[in-house]
């Protein structure tokens, strides 16, 4: 009898809300769900129906019936339940127990007189706790106002101070810089007018005016040093149930600099002499904690390598068979994750190129990424798979459902997904946005265009195509700073991913030289 009813209660059970059937209809596919767990929409046809959630088929609805039809066996057997659960004597132990509550009530209706001055005493005596500690609250805020504005006030007095400091060689003559650019103009517009005007002239005015320019971003730069030695970045209050206020944070301006007059170079020209020319746009370097440098690269259609390097030692190696343009990797310290199209696998390695987790995927991978948590794969049709590190299945969206149609429109022209810390970005022709990895709904449109960037000491360092500057976005898409490359630099440079976001490093495949700068 027992499994009589298990069976009965399964049967009378809505598939979908889990719950008792409400008015139950039947899907096209058989299936019987709750009328309330039915959303009727229109597709693209405009025919209106309902997109199955067991069969993942639409099913339309033809005219004029404006819902699915009900299903009346299961409907006469709810009936029949109901009416022998309204015939059993449960109901009378029911309405025994509405009996004893009713005289519960009354009792405590007589307790009325009493109870209310039980709760006016404690209301009372509450009032006078929460004055009490009201005024040493205010007061602890009050020191701390004082103590941040007096912090204010210094940084204020101190900037000002550097500002009246600076020497008469640090300021920028504007009247010379503009009769320079007079003569430039001037110069510029005969050569271009064909009067009589040397080549060679112009070319002196050029270089001319080349080096006037860095000259005055040196001394913009030393302007903003020695006025600003330490940026005040924002206030941060804390939270509500701690009493400190809030945390002035400082940042130093130095830091958002390259160190580009003095760089460490490694060549590895004999050890990574296979790197097929031909695929350097999927050459792809990552620099562990322990300052070792990951090569994934390929060496011919079907082959790539990954290779770990320290300074110019290799540690190990290892060469996988894959198609270059279906092998997609994504790195979380020193856990390496790999998509190969031929057998629709996501697995993980270790640094040692020992495989841990394995999973699998129908569709195309386009891009990965992983955070502390997930690993994130974009994938054709404009969907997002979210899985843990162990690489099980944690969630999958479609980027047209869940009040994210805003984001649809921008998804599906965006192809490279990256991560920084709780955020990951996905990036293409049309800019830059950011998405929060824990919903996968909140997210910000940034107006940065360039292809090849990393993340860096909470900043976004791009490369712009022709190589020869770097950019630094806050992560609102604001310019930083754009500070250019020496010339020992080649032109196809790429930039190196940093485990700790702490330092920025290129390789460059003109002379297989990898630089890694210093930061001030």
């Amino acid at each position: 009898m027992f499994f009589e009813e298990d069976i009965l209660a399964d049967i009378l059970t809505c598939p979908k809300c889990k719950k008792k059937f409400m008015d139950p209809r039947l899907m096209g596919c058989g299936e019987t769900i709750c009328n309330k767990c039915i959303t009727i929409s229109t597709n693209d046809q405009s025919i209106k129906g309902c997109e199955c959630d067991f069969c993942n088929c639409f099913h339309q609805l033809f005219a004029p019936m404006d819902s699915f039809p009900p299903n009346k066996p299961i409907r006469k057997l709810i009936d029949q339940e109901n009416l022998k659960i309204s015939q059993s004597h449960l109901i009378n132990q029911f309405k025994s127990l509405l009996d004893s509550l009713k005289d519960s009530c009354e009792e405590l209706s007589s307790e009325k007189v009493s109870a209310t001055k039980t709760v006016k005493n404690f209301c009372t005596r509450t009032r006078n706790e929460v004055q009490v500690a009201s005024k040493l609250v205010m007061a602890d805020i009050q020191k701390q106002t004082e103590e941040i504005m007096a912090r204010v006030n210094k940084y204020e007095s101190q900037c000002l101070l550097n500002c009246s400091n600076l020497g008469q060689n640090d300021k920028i003559d504007s009247t010379q810089i503009l009769s320079e650019s007079k003569s430039f103009q001037s110069k510029w517009t005969d050569y271009i007018n064909f009067q009589v005007v040397k080549e060679a002239d112009i070319r002196q005015a050029l270089e001319k005016a080349k080096l006037l320019l860095k000259s005055m971003d040196t001394k913009t730069n030393l302007f903003k040093q020695s006025l600003f030695e330490d940026k005040l970045t924002f206030f941060r209050p804390t939270s509500i149930e701690n009493i400190s206020m809030g945390t002035l944070l400082f940042e130093k301006i130095s830091e958002c600099f390259l160190k580009v007059e003095k760089f460490q170079q490694i060549d590895l020209k004999n050890i990574l002499y296979s790197i097929d020319p031909m695929f350097y746009d999927c050459v792809y370097v990552h620099n562990f904690a322990d300052d070792s440098y990951l090569f994934a690269y390929p060496v011919g259609p079907f082959n790539i390598k990954l290779s770990i390097f320290k300074q110019d030692k290799l540690l190990r190696e290892y060469e996988l068979v894959q198609p270059i343009n279906q092998f997609k990797k994504a790195i979380y310290k020193d856990t390496i994750f790999l998509f190969f199209s031929f057998c629709k696998k996501l697995r993980s390695l270790n640094k040692e190129f020992a495989f841990q987790d394995e999973s699998a995927i129908e569709s195309e991978v386009v891009s990965m990424a992983a955070t502390n948590k997930f690993v994130f794969c974009l994938i054709e049709g404009d969907m997002i798979l979210k899985f843990n590190h162990k690489l099980s299945l944690v969630q999958k969206i479609r980027i047209n459902e869940e009040n994210l149609s805003e984001l649809a429109q921008y998804l599906s022209r965006y192809n490279q997904l990256k991560s920084f810390k709780d955020a990951i970005f996905l990036t293409g022709s049309c800019g830059m946005i950011s998405i929060n990895s824990m919903n996968l709904k909140e997210f910000k449109k940034l107006p940065i265009k360039e292809k090849k960037f990393v993340f860096y000491n909470k900043k976004i360092v791009t490369l712009n195509d022709d190589c020869d500057h770097v950019i630094f976005y806050d992560f609102g898409g604001m310019v930083i700073h754009k500070q250019e490359l020496p010339d020992a630099f080649g032109k196809h440079l790429i930039l190196i991913e940093s485990q700790n976001y702490d330092n920025i490093s290129f390789f460059d495949f003109s002379n297989y030289i990898l630089y890694k700068t210093l930061s001030n």
